[in-house]
């Protein structure tokens, strides 16, 4: 069954207004966590003992895995059917949107992608590499943000006819 670029639309907006509220929760919970205190290692290794401290940390980082995997995973492609775009593999997908502008860098998003076994794992065995996976985690999740917004405005302004 092939679908119409409205059955394409309405599944993007409905995407798209999962995706306002994953990004609310992204940038509140980056900001909790980045500028209210200096992220180092000795942070990190305060952890152990001050449990809010890895309820923020946590939250950040899962908040930046979903929003990723939603806009990678769910976003891109649905996007591009609707623009009647080829689709592909993840990689293919991200540079065909870079192509349109709407990401800055797909290099820099799948170093994004890579980046989440670091955060989920990493604090447990090194202080200072976990310190600057985080600070990595922070720009690269403004980098996402970003691309969410210009993802916003290129839909607006090419909006499927009622």
């Amino acid at each position: 069954m092939m679908l119409t670029q409205a059955s394409h639309y309405r599944r993007l907006t409905q995407v798209m207004a999962l995706l306002e509220k994953a990004a609310a929760g992204l940038n509140r919970s980056r900001m909790r966590l980045f500028e209210q205190q200096t992220i180092d290692a000795d942070w990190v290794r305060s952890i152990e003992h001050k449990p809010e401290r890895e309820d923020m940390m946590e939250s950040f980082v899962s908040k930046f895995n979903r929003f990723q995997d939603m806009m990678g995973d769910k976003l891109l492609p649905v996007l591009l059917a609707w623009k009647g775009e080829h689709r592909g593999a993840f990689i293919d997908n991200l540079n065909r949107v870079e192509c349109l502008g709407l990401i800055s860098s797909a290099s820099r998003w799948m170093e994004a992608r890579s980046l989440r076994n670091r955060l989920v794992h990493e604090y447990m065995v090194d202080a200072e590499e976990f310190a600057q996976s985080l600070l990595l985690a922070d720009e690269l999740s403004q980098m996402l943000l970003h691309a969410w917004q210009n993802i916003q405005i290129y839909v607006e302004a090419g909006r499927a006819p009622e």
